[in-house]
């Protein structure tokens, strides 16, 4: 009696080599942690460029301007920055360009860093970065009046604080993928 043993040999070749959704979420992970330190430093670089402008300074000023006023020339007030350097902070409350933020998006893998839009006809902090025109108004809300049109020269501090982490950004995420 000749009897046909038949048997099947499976093996699981994929317990032999690396463990594909481990290192898949490893390296989310680690790019997930990154781009958010990453969108971190960018925010910190910004806020630090920003300087407040001292009550003192402020002082100052006026007086300055007072002097000048009887004087022939433009008065340089030097509360206020120069074009092509960080602006300088004179408000402290809800309208204060330091309100920086960062939020990295999961879905779509990516990060957005920058100031919060307030809530006016125009948008400030844009005209402080990329320079344009700016409406000056007079009186309440519903009696506002248009005074005049304000050219602002651009003041960027978005823009170099990411150019100043782009460098580091590399660093940061080779640290985060191969740690160790």
């Amino acid at each position: 009696m000749s009897s046909m043993l038949s048997f099947t040999v499976k093996m699981e070749v994929q317990h032999l080599f690396f463990d594909r959704k481990a290192i898949q979420n490893a390296v989310a992970r680690g790019e997930r942690r990154g781009l958010s330190r990453h969108a971190g430093a960018i925010r910190l670089r910004a806020r630090r460029s920003l300087k407040r402008v001292s009550k003192a300074g402020r002082k100052k000023a006026d007086r300055a301007r007072k002097k000048q006023k009887y004087k022939k020339g433009k008065f340089k007030d030097p509360t206020i920055s120069k074009p092509g350097k960080p602006p300088k902070i004179h408000s402290s409350g809800d309208m204060n360009p330091k309100k920086i933020l960062y939020y990295f998006d999961q879905f779509s893998g990516s990060a957005i860093v920058g100031p919060v839009r307030f809530n006016t006809r125009f948008n400030a902090v844009q005209a402080l970065e990329f320079g344009g025109r700016v409406p000056i108004y007079k009186g309440s809300r519903r009696k506002r009046k248009l005074v005049r049109m304000v050219t602002i020269r651009p003041r960027p501090f978005m823009r170099p604080a990411e150019e100043a982490e782009r460098a580091a950004f590399e660093k940061r995420m080779a640290d985060h993928l191969m740690p160790g």
